[in-house]
């Protein structure tokens, strides 16, 4: 469906201040992506994307995994580059803090126009700038979903020791506040051996 849209509707997909369209960085060689980064604000995105999900729902699915709810700010060039998208309604860059509450905004409207669905966000544990997860947005994000999938768990080999920011008592941390929000964590963890 994505790449229907991509053809069918450019204005869907975020641009650099060159008109350049933008991608999810991830799997990126030659200059491009396999992913645009879709114009989260667009009310026309949000409602297709919507439907499209509710269309999938009447096969009799109890809910949805909504991958990328990253409320950490990546969107890049063909190269992988952070690059800051131009915001539509303001003609100006996008800041993490506006990306953050679109992210929020949408994932909101996700769960009314869904709400006896079962959702799950993979979303990014440690987003919300220093805030994390006592950012609103953050919390909103949260308080969308039935599940948060925490992606690598407990394997992810950015975690540390101790008590700093990215050891594992920071993310047992969030965890229990995920938890206390009335929330379920789904410790998505990779293991080859």
């Amino acid at each position: 469906k994505g790449s229907d849209w991509a053809t069918q509707h450019p204005d869907w997909i975020l641009h650099d201040s060159a008109g350049h369209k933008l991608y999810i960085p991830w799997g990126c060689s030659n200059g491009t992506c396999p992913q645009y980064a879709a114009d989260i604000k667009n009310p026309a995105f949000r409602q297709a994307w919507i439907d499209a999900i509710k269309t999938q729902m009447t096969k009799g699915y109890r809910g949805v995994w909504i991958d990328d709810v990253n409320l950490t700010f990546q969107v890049g060039d063909g190269t992988g580059a952070h690059v800051a998208p131009i915001d539509r309604s303001t003609g100006q860059p996008m800041t993490d803090t506006a990306w953050r509450a679109a992210v929020a905004d949408f994932v909101v409207q996700i769960r009314a126009a869904l709400p006896h669905a079962e959702i799950l966000h993979n979303s990014i544990w440690y987003a919300g700038g220093d805030k994390r997860d006592a950012d609103p947005s953050v919390q909103r994000e949260i308080d969308a979903a039935d599940i948060v999938n925490i992606e690598r768990g407990t394997n992810d080999s950015g975690l540390t020791g101790g008590d700093g920011s990215w050891s594992l008592n920071a993310l047992l941390g969030f965890i229990d506040r995920v938890h206390a929000r009335g929330k379920s964590v789904v410790l998505d963890a990779y293991d080859g051996s």
